[in-house]
């Protein structure tokens, strides 16, 4: 998912990055082996064109803070 993310239209882009954000939601404890691949992901789209792209990264960091403060 997160090379489809990478290589995805803006649409495209912000449909996988509410998925992940559901499942941060839903079941964090899921990514916990993924916390480094997902903030680099993070950081990269943070400087995205599309603000709700930017919001739901934002959004989503926050969630991942609230459940993994130490890797973040």
């Amino acid at each position: 998912m997160f090379k489809l993310i990478a290589s995805s239209a803006s649409q495209e882009k912000y449909m996988f990055l509410s998925t992940i954000k559901e499942i941060i939601v839903n079941k964090p404890e899921c990514l916990k082996s993924y916390i480094t691949t997902l903030m680099d992901l993070y950081y990269n789209q943070s400087n995205n064109d599309d603000e709700p792209i930017r919001n739901i990264v934002a959004e989503s960091i926050g969630k991942l803070f609230v459940t993994h403060p130490a890797e973040i």
